[in-house]
């Protein structure tokens, strides 16, 4: 499934890989410095500084993704309707934006808990 997942996300696989990857690895490594105390007496939440511009980028290569799947798609109108075309084309940009949208989901929720937790500590 994984597989499949992956291939339906077209030319986009590799930089909405990358980037989620990124978002994963930073979110554990500001909950670890968390959990070890580093994060307590700093004011200048350095985890918004990259979380959130990751974020962004995600959702902007899945809408992209989505964009150029949706002109794929409808594209193929001109030599006749093939349906198994239309539905990888747009299969390919609705899984694009949930990797995006998923990415950024992951990249707020770890600013939201690691602001909370840094507040919660600083009181």
């Amino acid at each position: 499934m994984m597989t499949t997942f992956i291939t339906s996300l077209g030319v986009f696989v590799y930089p909405q890989v990358l980037v989620s990857i990124s978002i994963v690895a930073l979110c554990l490594g500001y909950t670890i410095s968390w959990c070890r105390g580093e994060l307590l007496h700093r004011k200048d939440h350095p985890w918004v500084r990259t979380l959130v511009p990751l974020g962004q980028i995600s959702v902007t290569i899945g809408l992209l993704g989505s964009v150029a799947s949706f002109i794929i798609a409808f594209s193929e109108f001109d030599g006749g309707f093939n349906i198994q075309k239309v539905t990888q084309a747009l299969s390919m940009g609705y899984s694009s934006t949930l990797f995006g949208i998923g990415s950024m989901l992951l990249a707020s929720l770890c600013c939201y808990v690691l602001d909370l937790q840094v507040q919660e500590t600083a009181s």
